[in-house]
């Protein structure tokens, strides 16, 4: 296992998240290298991660960090203002910066704007028959209904045995969103994974909100 954690510290010495993320990033790591995509006769030859939402970009560095073991790519998805559902959304230059800290940047393809408009763009520069997402992490605007648009504008991409990750659950907007895309038949594909019960965890002040991923694999 490649050290993540002292790439996590060296995130938190450079203040680019904080101590909760920290622990959820680790939860990625070990369901990344349970490597499901792989298998009865599927190939990825290319595995890609997506982050709808990169915020400070914390989460895309570790991301990038992690896509190396497996020789793949991050794409990071970010308006940056475009979708304002709070004061602070992070800007290119925080993000550069986490890219730089763990020296992952030739890793990362950003892609600005909407993310209506960069699936659009995106998608026609991937094969057609191509389902090489691995990871799909979802952390862009948390007001419904934008958590469910946003899965539903990149999950056609998802390959079976790849993860779709909920951020900010316990928010009641994103909580409305999920329900709604399991109320409409749109995760009928995908099993729910098991997450940590924060009162598990050592440091159980970070997470007074409650573990903030719901995360699911898709299995056909």
């Amino acid at each position: 296992m490649r050290n993540i954690h002292k790439r996590i510290q060296k995130l938190l010495e450079a203040r680019i998240f904080a101590a909760c993320d920290a622990t959820e990033y680790e939860w990625w790591y070990e369901r990344l290298r349970e490597k499901r995509w792989v298998g009865n006769g599927r190939i990825v030859d290319l595995p890609i991660a997506i982050e709808v939402g990169c915020f400070h970009g914390g989460g895309l560095a570790m991301l990038a960090f992690m896509m190396e073991e497996f020789d793949g790519y991050v794409v990071g998805v970010d308006g940056f203002g475009t979708n304002a559902f709070h004061e602070d959304n992070g800007d290119m230059f925080d993000v550069l910066r986490a890219l730089e800290t763990l020296d992952v940047r030739e890793r990362v393809v950003m892609a600005v704007g909407a993310s209506e408009r960069v699936a659009r763009l995106l998608f026609p520069t991937l094969a057609e028959d191509k389902e090489n997402v691995v990871f799909l992490h979802i952390d862009a605007d948390h007001r419904y209904p934008a958590t469910l648009r946003d899965f539903m504008r990149f999950q056609s991409r998802v390959c079976v045995g790849g993860i779709v990750s909920f951020h900010d659950i316990t928010d009641s907007q994103v909580r409305k969103s999920v329900d709604e895309l399991r109320a409409m038949g749109r995760l009928d594909d995908w099993q729910k994974l098991e997450t940590p019960n924060p009162y598990d965890l050592e440091d159980i002040e970070a997470f007074s909100v409650g573990w903030r991923t719901e995360a699911y694999v898709r299995v056909k």
